[in-house]
């Protein structure tokens, strides 16, 4: 029975890292050709396979790829937890921030906690026109990592304000 159980131990451990690679795997590209498609993941992306794959017979994991990419980080989440990968193996998965500007204006970009107070700036001044993108790597402005729960990024660019909700697992 211990035989089995290493066995299964070591097959959870090497999926756990497989599954790894579906974490920003920017140079995984899908032609759709049936579909005049062409599917390039984003950094920060989560694919539901590395592997790609199609209806013959494989499915065709980008065409399930905003379903099955929640299963994949909840089932990484879990092997965090029983010690099949260390937690450094997500650190490509990261909150990245995209934006853009038609002409040169004040930026502020700054996340929140749940009760407005603000936790970090990621960029502040004036930016020339052109396009941007953030990285926030979970950690405060003291360089602690924050706490698990729901956070708000917020960009504010001249008269343009927007915002969304990010959330931080355990």
């Amino acid at each position: 029975m211990a035989g089995l159980e290493e066995w299964i131990a070591a097959q959870a451990r090497y999926a756990a890292t497989t599954m790894t690679r579906a974490i920003s795997a920017t140079a995984l590209v899908m032609e759709r050709s049936a579909f005049r498609q062409r599917v390039i993941p984003h950094p920060g992306s989560v694919l539901a396979s590395p592997v790609p794959g199609h209806y013959d017979p494989d499915p065709d994991y980008f065409f399930h790829w905003f379903r099955d990419s929640a299963i994949v980080i909840d089932a990484l989440r879990i092997a965090i937890a029983a010690g099949y990968i260390e937690r450094s193996a997500t650190d490509r998965f990261r909150e990245f921030v995209q934006f853009s500007l038609a002409h040169a204006a004040d930026v502020n970009l700054a996340i929140y906690d749940i009760r407005g107070a603000r936790v970090r700036t990621l960029r502040s001044g004036t930016l020339p026109a052109g396009r941007y993108q953030e990285t926030w790597d979970g950690r405060d402005e003291a360089g602690g990592a924050v706490r698990h729960g729901v956070y708000f990024v917020h960009l504010v660019a001249g008269t343009y304000s927007s915002g969304r909700k990010i959330v931080v697992m355990p």
